[in-house]
């Protein structure tokens, strides 16, 4: 699995500083989500980047094997 949120941040017109401070967490953080280079996510922050994106999970989350097809 990985993390596809660029598209939506910047459809939002949110940058990372915006989005770290609706995130609640660190700028370092919320640019290795926003680069897809996390390797885990934890359930809350997850939830907070639905409510922000307004979207769900199947939205964000990518399998890897969809990507290589």
């Amino acid at each position: 699995m990985k993390l596809n949120i660029k598209p939506l941040v910047d459809a939002k017109g949110l940058n990372r500083n915006q989005l770290s401070k609706e995130l609640k967490i660190g700028y370092q953080a919320t640019c290795n989500l926003y680069d897809g280079n996390a390797q885990r996510i934890y359930f809350d922050t997850l939830q907070r980047l639905c409510d922000v994106l307004e979207c769900t999970p199947n939205d964000i989350l990518i399998s890897e094997h969809d990507t290589k097809n």
